[in-house]
């Protein structure tokens, strides 16, 4: 069977709005993805569209037709199962876990790749679920990929693990989040470093290392502290990793929620309603809820603290 490439005379889209730089061979992979998600209707029941520009990220990340074409099938299905219902509030312990991104705007690398830095504490993937962690990480890896610069450059993971234990680890979420990650989503992940790496990071990463693409094991990086000034300029990231940006937690939050809002909205507008998670996806309320009393009383204590040396 004679394989005919389109030309871009008969290409039904010759150009991408905020992809102004998409080369011929791009536009003409892009076509063939946008007839793929057409003909297969991997938008119908999608609470968010699958737009050209969410498709050029694909082309960008994915490169041939046969690793976008399976990753677009599989993205569809991942945002069916995502837990849109739940209020900013419900999640927002989620949202400022040092797993997440821990400044805005984020740092770049040497390479100028968008950045997220961040390390363990307070991270406990079996009392958070699978489903809030995934939302988590999709969440600020979509934030990150805005622009047709930040998805030309990629992203670059950087985690601070002194503070790792058992409590830290998950097996069915971090298999998730790796799979999705690497094999789903349409981002380019330069490198992911950790550093500060105790003997429980040095016994589960033969494990790991599983779930790993052979390109995704070249980019695992283990590194002393005293090595991230080679990945990463010291402007580029907080005090707490040794650098000199004065962006906060604080200010990441402002910006990160508007985005989650906004995507509740389109979700609405599209759907008519805002959809529950389903199979690991799904949100557990009971847990929620004793998540959202566990930190109230933890805010308790820290307040009456700080109200005691006041007094003193």
């Amino acid at each position: 069977v004679a394989v005919v490439t389109p030309t871009k005379s008969l290409m039904s889209i010759t150009s991408v709005e905020g992809f102004e730089g998409a080369s011929e061979k791009e536009l003409v992979l892009l076509n063939v993805l946008r007839k793929l998600v057409d003909e297969e209707k991997l938008e119908q029941d999608c609470p968010l569209p699958i737009n050209n520009f969410t498709l050029m990220r694909f082309v960008v990340s994915k490169k041939t037709e046969e690793k976008a074409a399976p990753a677009i099938r599989s993205y569809a299905e991942f945002l069916k199962k995502l837990d849109f219902s739940q209020d900013w509030d419900d999640i927002v312990d989620i949202m400022v876990l040092p797993c997440m991104a821990q400044q805005y705007p984020y740092g770049r690398d040497l390479n100028n790749a968008v950045l997220c830095t961040g390390g363990t504490e307070g991270y406990y993937p079996a009392k958070l679920g699978t489903g809030n962690v995934l939302l988590g990480y999709w969440l600020t890896t979509e934030h990150m990929q805005q622009t047709e610069e930040q998805v030309r450059n990629g992203v670059a993971l950087l985690f601070d693990c002194a503070t790792f234990g058992w409590a830290n680890w998950h097996a069915e979420t971090e298999k998730e989040s790796t799979e999705q990650m690497q094999n789903t989503w349409p981002v380019r992940i330069k490198f992911m470093a950790l550093y500060n790496t105790g003997w429980v990071i040095k016994s589960l990463f033969k494990m790991f290392s599983y779930w790993l693409s052979p390109k995704m094991k070249e980019r695992m990086k283990v590194l002393d502290k005293e090595d991230i000034s080679s990945l990463v300029d010291p402007s580029q990231l907080v005090p707490y990793f040794g650098g000199t940006s004065t962006s906060t937690t604080e200010d990441w939050i402002v910006v990160i929620k508007q985005y989650y809002q906004d995507l509740q909205h389109q979700v609405k507008e599209r759907m008519g309603k805002l959809p529950t998670g389903t199979g690991v996806y799904a949100t557990d309320p009971e847990l929620t809820r004793k998540r959202k009393e566990k930190l109230q009383k933890k805010q308790l204590k820290i307040e009456k603290k700080e109200a005691k040396k006041e007094a003193k």
